[in-house]
């Protein structure tokens, strides 16, 4: 057993595989934030089939890391699986835990780690992570409906404290009835070295500008608009480069919408990809894009800024920041909104993009770096 510190947090989540986006490299951050400053931290969560290579991992070695089992496709025999819980329980009494502190909803890691917080007798805190936004619940809306009775709500309704990581996600938690505190609290990002200025110019001829997608490839994101918006700009030596883990097919959908409208050769599919090739596509990329309908927080866009990238992005998500800074766009949903604030983008020189971008960078330093967290 290690020393007690201060205060030792348990975090619980179900995988921190790259393939979890934003949220495993949060949990990542977290973990190693707190035990920079002195936090007993442990992590509980499943090993990936793939071994440790692809998983999203705290760097500092104070974090105590308790692997459950597999990952594996969900099942409701999860919501028994006593090993799971006894590893919470297992953190919680050998790392002398004080809290409990889940990340996501709708899990049975999550509902275990809950069940094992009331019987060691810990406070319980809540990450909601964005699944409880209008468009989340309606998103498989009958399944969240019998799990909001079954067990969903009971368990927030326990919780000790409830994170939202914006005003509009604390607000959901009360459109929904809970009562619990709620402490809001952005999430937060590493800061690169900063860009090397001008880079981003042309040198020794004109070059092929990219407008960066990174995120999940999903209906909600909103990617049929990025498509349909090139349609209408067909913007001359710029083109798009998708990247993400493919969910549910979606990818299939866009790349026949591509094809109807002959769009092929301004579009290229990156896939899934590692921390050092998402570093590359930042690095390489002239413009982020997020036109999602729903997000708490949308992590990639703070990433993107702190890359010294200017964003687009919509009133779906928290980042009104964006036109109160002036670096970016916050813009309406839909083919319109998007098309116009891209044309806006197209027509500003590489000069003035990059001065956006570093203003959205000095946004990161100021409000979401990792001191944050401390």
């Amino acid at each position: 057993m290690r020393p007690d510190p201060a205060i030792s947090v348990a975090i619980v989540q179900r995988s921190i595989h790259g393939d979890q986006g934003g949220l495993a490299t949060f949990t990542a951050l977290l973990c190693d934030a707190l035990a920079g400053a002195g936090v007993g931290t442990a992590l509980v969560t499943r090993m990936e089939p793939g071994g440790r290579g692809e998983m999203v991992l705290p760097k500092r070695p104070e974090v105590s890391l308790r692997f459950a089992g597999l990952r594996r496709a969900p099942s409701p025999a999860d919501f028994f699986d006593r090993d799971f819980e006894r590893a919470v329980k297992a953190a919680g009494r050998e790392e002398a835990c004080r809290i409990i502190h889940t990340q996501d909803l709708w899990t049975p890691e999550v509902h275990l780690a809950g069940r094992a917080a009331r019987r060691l007798g810990i406070p319980l805190v809540m990450s909601i992570t964005g699944t409880l936004t209008s468009w989340a619940l309606r998103h498989r809306a009958a399944k969240k409906k019998i799990g909001w009775l079954l067990y969903q709500k009971r368990d927030l309704a326990r919780a000790a404290v409830l994170h939202a990581t914006s005003r509009r996600e604390a607000a959901d938690l009360r459109r929904l009835g809970l009562t619990n505190p709620v402490a809001v609290i952005p999430l937060a990002v590493s800061l690169p070295a900063p860009a090397e200025p001008g880079r981003r110019s042309p040198r020794g001829g004109e070059r092929l500008r990219t407008v960066l997608y990174l995120s999940r490839i999903h209906e909600k994101k909103g990617l049929i608009h990025l498509v349909r918006a090139w349609d209408r700009l067909r913007p001359p030596g710029w083109r798009a480069v998708i990247a993400g883990q493919d969910d549910f097919g979606y990818r299939a959908v866009l790349e026949g919408e591509i094809r109807r409208r002959d769009l092929e050769d301004a579009f290229a599919f990156r896939g899934f990809v590692s921390r050092e090739e998402k570093d590359r596509l930042y690095r390489e990329a002239d413009l982020f894009v997020l036109p999602t309908y729903s997000e708490n927080f949308g992590l990639v866009v703070p990433e993107a800024l702190s890359r010294s990238l200017p964003v687009i992005t919509t009133t779906g998500t928290p980042w009104e920041d964006l036109r109160t800074r002036r670096c970016g766009w916050w813009i309406g949903t839909g083919d319109d909104p998007l098309a116009e604030a891209l044309r806006e983008a197209f027509a500003l020189s590489d000069g003035e993009r990059e001065e956006m971008g570093e203003r959205g960078r000095r946004l990161v330093e100021e409000e979401y770096s990792p001191r944050r967290l401390g």
